[in-house]
């Protein structure tokens, strides 16, 4: 069997190696940033909680501050079940619900029509009711609308 010799390396090379590296990493993240545009704005507007028999219902409407039309299906809101229970939602007829959530500890409603450039999507109304009625404080439900391309925003729902 051939015995292998271990051949010396030229420092020229090494240190030629570790000059190179950082200019081929820079050339590549450059473009990479310049090509990166900045998200959409969406806003939220949640009305003043309402009383519903024993549970508080809101109002909730998103307006697509951006420059382009949110396609159907994109507008997403996003409800974290923490400290309360979710009773039923209603509104716009376009409002439906999400992917489900396989462990029950939240729920996803899609928004299935487009929301134009400046236009706000119909209203998504949710009931909420408190897990025990005389919760002190009271429970704050947060609710995140969102939608590809877009800044996702939030808004509290505070259980009466």
């Amino acid at each position: 069997m051939a015995k292998h010799e271990p051949r010396a390396i030229n420092r020229r090379t090494v240190i030629g190696a570790v000059w190179a590296t950082p200019v081929i990493v820079a050339a590549t993240a450059v473009p990479a940033m310049a090509a990166s545009a900045p998200l959409s704005q969406l806003s939220l507007e949640v009305s003043p909680p309402s009383p519903y028999e024993n549970r508080t219902s809101f109002v909730i409407r998103a307006t697509n501050e951006g420059a382009a039309a949110i396609p159907a299906g994109a507008l997403t809101a996003y409800l974290p079940l923490n400290g309360f229970w979710f009773s039923g939602f209603s509104g716009d007829i376009a409002w439906n619900y999400g992917p489900d959530d396989p462990t029950g500890e939240s729920y996803t409603f899609v928004y299935n029509a487009s929301v134009p450039a400046g236009d706000t999507a119909g209203p998504l109304l949710l009931i909420l009711g408190k897990n025990d009625p005389d919760q002190s404080p009271p429970p704050v439900a947060t609710l995140t609308m969102s939608a590809s391309g877009y800044s996702s925003v939030s808004g509290s729902l505070p259980l009466l």
